[in-house]
């Protein structure tokens, strides 16, 4: 008896919000963790009209690198996916490309000098699904982070492993705050960050405010987003939450505050090379704002280190695997 894709999604959004549950977006006491993060950071709160008060406008940080101090951190880890476009076909829409190259990174900090790489050639089962990343991408990424595990076992270098793991695909910025980064960070028990270049919408969520509103929501659409980032985002370091969570207790709409929302996420400036934004987001057994200055002191150009280089390295072992199947390709990334 087959099962039904509508049956399918609704096995895994029950799995999503279970997963949830178990998932924590603050930091550990330093008692329990093996590192710390912390920053003069100043907040800075933007001249508001009444009108834009109402529509929760968002709070500016700023966390310069010189102001960001972090002790008793020494690796951390990337993970990224490139994908094999077909040979028959290379123009093929991401959701249909099914083979690629999962690949991990180890840094040193801050010297973020490569210490260890390893990829894995794999044929995923599953087909790309819009905030259903996780149940397509983590399979293979926890077998070749267990690789990677072993491997350092054997060479006796077990605490070269990654005491934080950044991911490319989101974290708690998900309509169900159970992204990709989310599901690695709870099967690894490691603290995890989602890294994603493209704002993440919330289409069936009420979060999702309509951009058809008077006046329209700046959270309403990517391009009301990226205009506000630019408006107000003008530095390394700029970053501002987005998406700020209702206490579980409330059922009134989030009222702007000079204090610290529980956001989903945040829009970011991380580096002096590009003015674009990437939004940064918690997986688990992390804070939003550690998330973001670890970000910024991770960060070269826009990408942060640990998945520009797993990024990098992915690529060249899918150029290698074109090259031995039939010459010259393309190569894909998410």
């Amino acid at each position: 008896m087959s099962i039904s894709r509508e049956d399918v999604l609704d096995r895994w959004t029950e799995k999503q919000t279970s997963i949830r549950t178990k998932l924590t977006f603050l930091d550990p006491p330093p008692s329990s963790s093996s590192f710390t993060v912390s920053s003069s950071a100043t907040a800075t709160p933007i001249p508001l009209t009444s009108a834009q008060k109402e529509y929760d406008y968002p709070l500016t940080r700023l966390d310069r690198p010189e102001d960001i101090v972090v002790e008793g951190l020494r690796t951390i880890g990337g993970v990224d996916i490139s994908f094999l476009p077909p040979s028959s076909s290379p123009t093929l829409d991401e959701e249909q490309l099914q083979e690629g190259v999962a690949t991990i990174v180890v840094l040193s900090f801050p010297f973020l000098e490569v210490l260890h790489t390893l990829s894995h050639r794999i044929e995923l089962s599953q087909p790309y699904i819009s905030s259903f990343l996780a149940f397509r991408e983590a399979p293979p990424l926890l077998e070749l982070i267990a690789g990677l595990k072993k491997e350092l076992e054997s060479k006796g270098k077990l605490e070269d492993f990654p005491q934080v793991l950044f991911v490319d695909g989101n974290g708690r910025l998900h309509e169900r705050e159970c992204g990709l980064a989310c599901v690695l960070g709870l099967e690894l028990g490691i603290p995890t960050i989602g890294i994603s270049k493209k704002p993440y919408l919330f289409p069936s969520s009420p979060l999702s405010l309509s951009s058809l509103s008077n006046p329209p929501h700046w959270r309403s659409s990517p391009k009301s987003i990226t205009t506000t980032i630019k408006t107000h985002l003008r530095q390394r370091g700029g970053w501002f939450g987005l998406f700020p969570r209702p206490p579980p207790s409330s059922e009134t709409p989030f009222e702007y505050s000079t204090e610290m929302p529980d956001y989903l996420g945040a829009a970011l400036i991380s580096s002096n090379t590009s003015l674009a934004p990437i939004f940064v987001s918690s997986g688990h057994r992390i804070s939003l704002e550690t998330s973001v200055r670890l970000t910024v002191a991770c960060s070269r150009t826009k990408i942060p280190e640990p998945v520009r280089r797993a990024d990098l390295e992915g690529r060249e072992e899918v150029r290698r695997w074109v090259g031995e199947r039939d010459g010259e390709g393309v190569v894909r990334e998410r």
